[in-house]
């Protein structure tokens, strides 16, 4: 399937930059289906992708924030996360951050606690037909509250432990509609579980 599509051009419309770090692009992509000889143009999201933190307390609690979304213009409960720091090459954006300490930074910044063990337990796309970003979901043992310094424009509303099934209720009650969130959440369950 590789060999199939051959990229003829890109174009970069709109490049996300903060504080001089490339945060991703988007570019209109010229495609050559070299098997039907049709050619097509397609906008896409390039991403250096996301750490998201499902932390988990010693009462085997997860650990929710709430924040406003301007996309969604809502407030919604998550898990920490952030984007990783990148760079443009050829035309691409490269994630030039190991995906472990935009892990530890974000549960800081935006929960106010560190962690002294993460662990790496799912790799996925959220929107693979619009983007190329990755989510790296970790999981975060052994925490300590630690001073938190939002981004500019981050607005977390509250920091709060929630027992696991409390957790998947919200899920089934719509209370929490964030995929990355609800991923981790299965995953915290899935690992609690293991480890009684």
């Amino acid at each position: 399937m590789d060999n199939r599509f051959k990229w003829i051009n890109t174009e970069i419309i709109y490049q996300e930059t903060r504080a001089d770090e490339l945060r991703w692009l988007i570019t209109k992509e010229q495609i050559c289906d070299q098997q039907t000889n049709t050619t097509f143009s397609r906008s896409i999201l390039r991403h250096p992708g996301v750490a998201a933190v499902m932390a988990i307390n010693e009462q085997r609690e997860v650990l929710l924030i709430e924040q406003f979304r301007y996309t969604a213009k809502t407030e919604m409960w998550e898990i920490p996360t952030g984007t990783l720091q990148g760079e443009l090459k050829d035309k691409q954006v490269i994630a030039k951050e190991l995906p472990r300490l935009a892990a530890e930074r974000e549960l800081n910044e935006e929960a106010g606690y560190s962690a002294t063990r993460f662990e790496l337990v799912k790799r996925f796309y959220v929107m693979p037909g619009t983007s190329d970003g990755l989510v790296y979901l970790f999981l975060a043992f052994d925490l300590s509250p630690k001073k938190a310094i939002a981004d500019i424009g981050e607005v977390v509303t509250k920091v709060k432990f929630f027992p696991i099934n409390e957790a998947l209720n919200m899920i089934a009650k719509g209370e929490i509609c964030d995929a990355k969130t609800i991923i981790g959440i299965y995953a915290a369950k899935e690992y609690l579980d293991k480890n009684l």
